[in-house]
């Protein structure tokens, strides 16, 4: 059933396989993978002839494309709302990263929190300028408890 799943995802979404399968002889041409800002990971075991390590390969050269933008875009905007925040004297300050989370402190008054929230969803959905919309959902709370 999984490989029917599978099979009928892939017959769906071909771009899906598509891009899976450059970026699999992506790897095992140049030894490497890129993220969208152009950095690098080395995937040394991608032509290994042991298959339990090329299959491992072949899943970080699919993955790593991905993951690893999705690094790289958060991380950008991380540095896009710290400065934002600085530069308009905000109060509200970035605490904590969770995964593909970012938890704020911010002033208890409904003008400091909608501002934060505004200033914070802008430059996070504008980080960086894809074929697709970014879209950021914002959740807010006396405590992280109360939102997640």
């Amino acid at each position: 059933q999984a490989k029917d799943f599978i099979d009928n995802y892939f017959a769906v979404y071909s771009g899906v396989k598509k891009f899976f399968d450059e970026n699999v002889r992506h790897a095992e041409e140049s030894g490497y993978i890129k993220t969208i800002f152009d950095r690098r990971r080395k995937i040394l075991a991608i032509n290994s002839r042991n298959k339990m390590e090329k299959e491992g390969a072949i899943r970080v050269a699919k993955n790593s494309p991905i993951q690893g933008s999705a690094a790289d875009i958060v991380k950008k905007a991380m540095i896009d709302v710290s400065q934002a925040l600085k530069a308009t004297g905000s109060k509200a300050r970035l605490l904590l990263q969770v995964h593909d989370e970012l938890i704020f402190e911010c002033d208890d008054d409904e003008k400091s929190i909608s501002d934060a929230i505004a200033l914070i969803q802008d430059k996070m959905e504008h980080a960086v300028r894809l074929s697709v919309p970014l879209r950021v959902s914002i959740e807010h709370g006396k405590n992280w408890g109360e939102f997640h």
